[in-house]
Formats: C-alpha cells, structure tokens, sequence
C-alpha cells in the first residue's frame, strides 16, 4: 500500500515537469510566430507608402525631357522579432517601386470602315487659356517648369515681357520657387493649383462655340 501511494503521489510532480518544460516552448513559438506576422505587416504597410510616393513622383514627372523613363524607389530597414532569438539578429529587408513616368492618356481614333463619320473631333483646353490643341502633349498645355530662386523670380521676366508677381493661392515665401516662361507669377509649391493646369477634353465644335482658336503650334 506504501509503494502504491508513493507512486501515485509522483504522478503530479511529472505532470508539472512537462508542464514546466513545454508551456515556455509553446509561448516562445507563439511569440514569434506573432512577431514574423508583425514583420509581413510592416513591410505591406512600407510597400503601400513607397507605392504612393511612386504614384505622385510619377505624375510630377509628366512632360519632363531626357533622363529615365520610370521612377525606382527603393527603401531598406531592419526587422527584429519580438524576442531575439540567438543566431537571428534581424534581417535587412528591401523595398522596391518602379513606376513609368506619367505620359498622359489616348484617345483612340477609329479610322478605316469602321470609322463613325458622325463622330466629333476631340480638342483639348484649359480654364484660363484662350486656344485649343489637338495635342493633348502640346507645350502650351505643358510648360516647362523652373526652379528660380526668390529674388530671382522677382528681378524675371516671363516670355511676354511682363515680372513674375507672387501667387496669391500658395504664397511663396521659401527660398526657392516655381515658374513657367509663359505665366505670370512665381510659386512656392510645385504642386500648386495655379501652377499645374486643369486640361479638359471637349468637341471642336465647343470649342470654337467658347472663341478658342486653334493653337499656333498642334492646332
């Protein structure tokens, strides 16, 4: 009976043994199982930033001449698990964003017999200017812009003759501003509503209806 109840009292203490031994292996597991979804999380979230910044690059980039046709960013940072782990210090991961520089969009032309004779010629204009182009690439449509410094812009004259004056919509007062041969003022974001023009597609007919005439150059 002595032998029995001394071996019925071992059983506990094995249990907790194993208990001992396996609830650590088990929540190690668990942590870094958490941590490598933690990692994957944060190089989606890194991937998406890098992906709208290739976006945005690649719209700024539009009408620029020579120099590559796409935008690459690449962006490299080290992931650690939670808990390090002995022989895995980390790892260095890259992330990578090649995007072809904006090039505008077509509007196709049917030709031959299934051409619609009907169909209007599509002529491209902006808000504030007074002609229509055929070339939605046209120079007038996209000016080239430059990069003066303030007092620069202030003693410049644009190509009509006439000084550059400050935006009133962004307000330049860095070091730097933004201007085109053909406008009239200087600004201080690249970005800004009156430097980048609204290029709305309407029929010719329209066109000539509002007293547009045709762009010396594509027209």
């Amino acid at each position: 009976m002595r032998e029995q109840r001394a071996s019925r009292r071992a059983l506990p203490g094995s249990m907790t043994v194993e208990a001992a031994i396996a609830l650590p292996l088990f929540l190690f597991a668990a942590v870094n199982l958490l941590s490598l979804f933690l990692m994957f999380q944060e190089f989606s979230v890194q991937e998406g930033e890098l992906h709208q910044a290739g976006r945005t690059l690649s719209l700024l980039a539009y009408g620029q001449e020579g120099g590559e046709s796409d935008v690459r960013l690449v962006r490299t940072q080290r992931v650690t698990p939670l808990i390090p782990v002995a022989g895995f210090p980390g790892a260095l991961v890259a992330n990578g964003c090649v995007m072809h520089k904006w090039i505008g969009f077509g509007l196709g032309e049917e030709t031959g017999s299934g051409a619609d004779p009907r169909r209007e010629e599509l002529v491209f204009i902006t808000a504030s200017g007074t002609a229509w182009h055929r070339d939605r690439g046209c120079d007038y449509l996209n000016p080239r812009i430059e990069l003066l410094s303030l007092d620069e812009a202030a003693a410049a004259k644009n190509s009509g003759g006439q000084p550059y004056t400050p935006c009133l919509l962004c307000r330049p007062a860095g070091p730097i501003v933004y201007v085109t041969a053909s406008g009239e003022r200087y600004h201080g974001t690249v970005t800004c509503g009156g430097l980048r023009r609204t290029i709305t597609g309407v029929s010719i007919e329209e066109a000539q209806d509002m007293g547009r005439h045709a762009c010396p150059k594509c027209g």
